[in-house]
């Protein structure tokens, strides 16, 4: 759990928490989580839903929840199977965990239709998926100048932007090939990596391969949505998602978006009209040098990012879930 969302749900005013040590992989040692989750259902009295969110919390929230009377409800935030380099075993083994552990779910929220379709595909069924898109509650006033600052840019710089976990799932070694085919021939250029994780020295490694590492920004932990106002240009060069938050955060903050064809990019970004959908690594270098050379095009795009951001928003995501909550209580009882 990262640390803003336990100090959020710390301090949240009539939230109770209650942590049980866990970590993200499957673990002998879940047995015991479950078993402790199990106890604290029982010990709290009745509830009404029980929610599982991931594929680990989905797993013991549903299981625990099997002797009581509450909906039991599930939301992926990506399938593990939608990792394109996932073995054909490996598809095949969490394709039947997850067909199987459908049949605990009173319902299973996907929260982009990409991920309704992948769900599909796993053989779970229909009736039991509702797609409830990610909202986002608005941001903080942006300080450009300050994120610049931060950033340690000047004026003239143009900056590509990313955000998120250093780690396979986000591609961010294709993001820095694309970065180094466009980066000689625009000296103003630079990137701005914001995020930690376990490729980050692997990742400068490549930087430094790739004779970048001078036009490289790394600023490992940090607030994403303040430091975007920073950016120029964002991109996210994901494997897969389900529907990422940082996609949103970067809408609201009037950025052109770029990202690879992942769960709600296409919901979010209108291609040719608030940004670009790639493949590929080259398409990701040229639809990020056409922004690079043309201001008018990144403003016009970013505009158009602000009005789409709107259609996102936390009051519509809470409505739906709730009246998802109401439908599936009626069930279970």
């Amino acid at each position: 759990m990262e640390q803003w969302f336990a100090n959020a749900a710390r301090d949240s005013v009539g939230l109770r928490s209650h942590c049980i040590e866990m970590v993200r992989g499957p673990r002998p040692r879940d047995l015991k989580a479950l078993a402790q989750i199990h106890h604290y259902i029982r010990a709290q009295g009745t509830f009404d839903v029980i929610h599982g969110h991931s594929s680990k919390g989905g797993a013991l929230a549903r299981i625990a929840g099997v002797l009581t009377e509450a909906a039991r409800v599930y939301t992926p935030h990506a399938f593990f199977t939608l990792e394109p380099e996932l073995s054909t075993s490996a598809r095949w083994f969490y394709a039947r965990v997850e067909r199987l552990l459908s049949t605990l779910a009173h319902g299973i929220i996907c929260v982009s239709e990409t991920e309704r379709r992948h769900a599909l595909s796993l053989g779970i069924p229909a009736h039991k998926l509702t797609v409830v898109q990610n909202g986002l509650s608005p941001l903080p006033d942006p300080d450009r100048d300050a994120a610049r600052r931060q950033l340690g840019l000047c004026d003239r710089q143009i900056c590509i932007g990313f955000v998120g976990r250093l780690a396979p799932q986000k591609s961010v070694g294709r993001l820095l090939a694309a970065f180094a085919h466009i980066a000689g021939n625009n000296p103003l250029v630079r990137l701005a990596i914001v995020g930690a994780g376990q490729e980050r020295a692997q990742l400068r490694q490549s930087a430094r391969q790739l004779d970048v590492k001078d036009k490289v920004i790394w600023t490992g932990e940090a607030d994403g949505p303040a430091l975007m106002a920073g950016f120029d240009i964002f991109v996210l060069p994901s494997r897969y998602e389900a529907f990422p938050y940082v996609l949103l955060e970067a809408a609201a903050r009037g950025l052109p978006l770029v990202a690879t064809r992942v769960g709600g990019a296409e919901e979010v970004i209108q291609d040719d009209v608030n940004g670009y959908i790639v493949d590929d690594e080259e398409q990701l270098s040229s639809r990020l040098l056409q922004l690079i050379r043309d201001p008018d095009r990144r403003h016009a795009m970013g505009h158009a990012s602000l009005d789409r951001a709107t259609a996102f928003s936390v009051d519509r995501m809470v409505a739906e879930t709730v009246t998802l909550y109401r439908t599936l209580v009626e069930q279970a009882r």
